[in-house]
């Protein structure tokens, strides 16, 4: 009490505790759950929001996929007949081959397009699709990663549960794929064929918590 004197804006006679407050313009934490019980829950998940909020603004989630996604597209990939075995035939001349290792589509290399995969698997609660293109011939030509949030999963009205797929170009112009040509790769929800797991919403309060503390 002796030394109070000695500090201005404590000797202000009224004045208050210090607060401190933070403006949040496009965070919440709805962004990482999403309503369970309901169809279509895979769709309320926003890639835009985990990417901006999460993968580049909380370390340990970067680190986390950055990791795991580099150490994936580290490993080439190969084919053989009778892998493992003494009489195994390596198979090195295969178009799949060629776009994983080499060239995938032109904007990629093989090696960019597997760590860009695994990224997606792991943020995108749809999952990660990807569209194959092949020559008039059948083989593969080409691969592409299409992005989650522009793809719309059309389920079939006899009975199977895949239609076709909708996707949104950059245009805005809607292009209709067939199943044949999508491998869509997704770690399976327990009872929603249509929507995927993934640990960022496992991590999403955590998430939450260690961003809101460092604004603070």
């Amino acid at each position: 009490p002796a030394l109070r004197g000695l500090i201005p804006q404590l000797s202000t006679p009224g004045q208050g505790a210090e607060t401190k407050a933070v403006t949040l313009q496009t965070w919440t934490s709805s962004s990482w759950t999403s309503v369970y019980g309901t169809e279509g829950r895979a769709d309320q998940w926003d890639m835009n929001t985990v990417i901006s909020d999460g993968y580049e603004r909380v370390v340990w989630v970067w680190k986390c996929v950055e990791k795991i996604a580099a150490d994936g597209a580290r490993l080439p990939f190969a084919a053989a007949i009778n892998l493992g075995k003494e009489d195994e035939e390596r198979l090195d001349a295969q178009p799949l081959l060629r776009c994983m290792n080499r060239r995938a589509n032109p904007l990629e290399t093989g090696r960019q397009f597997r760590k860009r995969g695994f990224a997606l698997y792991l943020l995108s609660k749809k999952g990660a699709f990807v569209e194959v293109t092949k020559t008039n011939g059948g083989s593969i030509s080409r691969l592409d990663l299409l992005h989650p949030d522009r793809v719309r999963i059309v389920p079939s009205q006899r009975g199977d549960y895949l239609s076709h797929f909708e996707f949104t170009r950059a245009d805005g112009l809607v292009r209709e794929i067939d199943p044949a040509r999508v491998r869509w790769i997704r770690n399976p929800h327990p009872t929603d064929p249509y929507s995927g797991v993934t640990p960022l919403e496992a991590a999403g309060v955590s998430v939450d918590l260690d961003l809101l503390a460092r604004l603070y």
